[in-house]
């Protein structure tokens, strides 16, 4: 993988023609031009964001902790409507 930085922003790339990548090559023919896009938040009530989502029927269909642009961090993960993944990740501790 590689990382490419613009401001604050973090891009990163994945090669899929190498086993380390297989981890984002897409799950049907044809694939996807993209394996997901993040929008940092930031600070936030998580019980309050997850009660929003949950309102709005926006399934949170990953959650994980690591490391981003900004920091270590949670990231949320969930669908929009054209079926594409947004991380949503908050601001680091």
């Amino acid at each position: 993988m590689a990382q490419l930085r613009a401001g604050n922003a973090l891009v990163n790339l994945v090669d899929i023609s190498v086993p380390e990548g297989s981890w984002a090559v897409p799950g049907v023919a044809g694939g996807r031009n993209m394996d997901h896009f993040c929008i940092a938040i930031g600070r936030h009530d998580e019980a309050a964001l997850r009660s929003h989502l949950a309102a709005h029927g926006v399934e949170i269909i990953e959650e994980s902790f690591h490391a981003g642009a900004r920091g270590e961090s949670l990231s949320i993960y969930v669908r929009d409507p054209s079926g594409n993944v947004i991380e949503l990740k908050g601001p680091p501790g």
